[in-house]
């Protein structure tokens, strides 16, 4: 098999069958999940989400805060736009979407995945996703749902691991993820902690690089696409219809 043929089958793939697992997994560490997502982040992570949020920019509308998690982006984003009408949280597991403020009538929150996202076409003035988009089922399905939810001019921000085409950064990333997530994971749930995240590694492993990302983004028909590495270990994408 040709090395273009191998690429074009991982774009189109994304975790496949491992889905099931790491949903098993990440039910399993909700309890820790933002202690340790923060050390992973060697405590830039607060700076990283402040970042984000800035450079959504304000939308006056609604946004999609999808793979949303226990809701972590939720404070940052509404201090940047005082005036959204409507943030709407998506994510497959209910242990996550339970750990979200519902007295908030600007919040609401749905179970669901990427590739199947339950909104009209055109719908969206914005979407998000904060170290969740790795963990599709199809990355180019969810790819295209994105896109389809999203209203002209809209845009759409994803903040994930960063997959570099240079090898060296590769190589360090590659022995970075395989190394302190097991670290954390022991220090925070024992043994069964570094099984846990000894799983999520093959999420990275799996991922797409940047060229990936942008040829994908290119063939589904967002006009503008601009990449932006931070702090070494995270990449924020931004994409405009």
């Amino acid at each position: 098999m040709r090395k273009s043929d191998v690429t074009r089958e991982k774009m189109t793939r994304g975790l496949q069958s491992y889905w099931y697992e790491l949903i098993r997994i990440l039910n399993s560490i909700v309890s820790v999940y933002e202690k340790a997502n923060y050390a992973m982040s060697l405590f830039t992570l607060r700076k990283i989400r402040l970042n984000t949020a800035r450079i959504l920019g304000r939308i006056h509308g609604v946004i999609l805060d999808a793979g949303c998690g226990p809701g972590t982006m939720i404070p940052y984003i509404m201090k940047e736009n005082k005036n959204l009408s409507y943030y709407i949280c998506l994510d497959p597991l209910p242990a996550m979407l339970k750990q979200i403020d519902a007295k908030n009538e600007k919040i609401d929150r749905i179970r669901g995945v990427f590739e199947h996202i339950p909104l009209r076409k055109n719908s969206l003035n914005a979407c998000l996703t904060s170290f969740s988009f790795r963990n599709s089922y199809n990355y180019v399905r969810a790819f295209y749902n994105i896109y389809y939810t999203l209203r002209i001019h809209g845009i759409y921000v994803m903040l994930d691991l960063y997959k570099s085409t240079h090898r060296s950064i590769t190589i360090f990333m590659k022995l970075y993820l395989s190394i302190v997530p097991r670290i954390i994971g022991s220090l925070l749930l024992g043994a069964n902690g570094f099984r846990l995240y000894r799983g999520l590694y093959f999420t990275y492993e799996k991922f797409l690089n940047t060229d990936e990302i942008m040829v994908i983004a290119r063939i589904i028909g967002f006009k503008r696409v601009f990449i932006h590495p931070l702090y070494s270990v995270s990449l924020l994408s931004v994409f405009i219809k």
